[in-house]
């Protein structure tokens, strides 16, 4: 069964984005893609995958409780921001320190 390829205008069609965003993500590694002479082709299930992926990452910043845009925990298994705060978040009294918390 052949695999659906798709240019990369219809990618960024589909992403809402443009076409330099989608060629970005492509380069970036982000979205699997290839070369086919001079022209980037994703595959249907690359894109469906890649898709996927962010809705995910979405929902599980949005369960973040300090700050989602920041926080790297749900993406690579690191604790996020409010798991293990940073110092720099400590000096700005957005978080308490340890030796503030009895």
């Amino acid at each position: 069964m052949a695999r659906e390829m798709l240019r990369l205008g219809q990618v960024a069609d589909e992403l809402n984005v443009s076409k330099s965003t989608a060629r970005r993500l492509v380069q970036r590694g982000e979205l699997l893609g290839c070369k086919v002479g001079y022209q980037i082709r994703v595959a249907r299930e690359d894109l469906d995958a890649y898709i996927l992926q962010q809705r995910e990452q979405a929902m599980q910043a949005a369960e973040c409780p300090v700050a989602p845009a920041h926080c790297t925990h749900r993406a690579n298994g690191e604790p996020c921001c409010f798991c293990e705060p940073s110092i720099g978040q400590q000096a700005a009294g957005l978080v308490p320190r340890q030796r503030d918390v009895a």
